[in-house]
């Protein structure tokens, strides 16, 4: 008798079969999630500008790709929002391990001290901090705004992806989406990363 492999549809497919212990769940998962987390990574690598300086995306994802199949092994994870905040989780979790790392390195001689600040350097900072404080804000919103902020502006899934992932219409998820950017722009007076 020929035995078939299970096949998932989906990325709760995925998750339900991890659940149940079956190894090729976790590839297909890691196989249909890879290259928003590895998106994901290099956004949020973009705040960490001394550990960028050490490791490429890859690395990391690679890192976070070990803490996360370790997370899914004690952590039930039921449905792909509650998996893409377990990842984006263990994703700051590992930023956060390597910029302690790298504090701890030594620095080449004259390397610590300041730069001139440049224009350029000028406009980069100012880009970081928008971006720090709108995330900040987006931290704040409701429940349900911040579940489609983080698929759509973090995750960038679709807004088809997202509004399964949710369980929702798409209408329901466009509603959800406008409300959030309108409140962040209220917020941020209209100074919203691009």
């Amino acid at each position: 008798e020929i035995l078939m492999a299970p096949t998932y549809k989906n990325t709760t497919d995925c998750l339900a079969g991890v659940a149940k212990g079956e190894p090729e769940a976790l590839e297909e998962l890691f196989r249909r999630t890879e290259e928003r987390l590895r998106i994901l990574c290099r956004w949020m690598l973009s705040d960490f500008p001394g550990v960028k300086a050490n490791e490429q995306t890859n690395d990391v994802l690679q890192d976070v790709s070990i803490r996360l199949i370790k997370s899914l092994k004690v952590v039930p994870v039921t449905s792909s929002k509650d998996y893409f905040r377990l990842a984006a989780l263990q994703i700051r979790r590992e930023l956060l391990d390597l910029a302690e790392d790298s504090k701890a390195l030594p620095t080449p001689a004259g390397e610590n001290l300041p730069e001139p600040a440049a224009p350029d350097l000028i406009v980069e900072l100012q880009k970081r901090e928008l971006r720090r404080n709108f995330l900040a804000e987006a931290d704040q919103l409701p429940e349900n705004e911040k579940d489609v902020f983080d698929l759509l502006w973090i995750h960038e899934l679709s807004h088809a992806e997202a509004a399964e992932c949710l369980g929702i219409t798409e209408s329901v998820l466009r509603h959800r989406w406008l409300a959030a950017r309108r409140r962040l722009a209220e917020r941020l007076q209209g100074q919203l990363p691009s």
